[in-house]
């Protein structure tokens, strides 16, 4: 099942080992004002496929996009998130 988001993509990485590709974001969301244990905005990882970095290369990072996201096993059998797809909202995209 997939989800909709909206989040602000810090910068992503990307690896070729071996021939296995992965790729990697780094996103952030505002902390909610309830929240007394934190302080300014929650930073997260999430997996992304390795072609995805291209689609963002020529993005303006950090940049706020809408994504379209899937849940998935993590380490330790937590909850994580990967990233199918995203695009750039308006006060994120390039001007040429």
């Amino acid at each position: 099942m997939e989800n909709v988001m909206q989040a602000t993509v810090i910068g992503a990485r990307r690896f070729d080992i071996d021939g296995n590709k992965i790729g990697t974001m780094f996103i952030s969301q505002p902390v909610d004002e309830a929240e007394n244990d934190y302080v300014g905005h929650e930073v997260m990882k999430v997996s992304c496929p390795f072609n995805l970095i291209d689609e963002i290369r020529f993005q303006k990072l950090p940049g706020d996009f809408t994504m379209r996201v899937k849940m998935k096993t993590a380490t330790g059998g937590k909850v994580g998130l990967a990233v199918l797809g995203l695009e750039a909202l308006e006060t994120s995209k390039k001007k040429n």
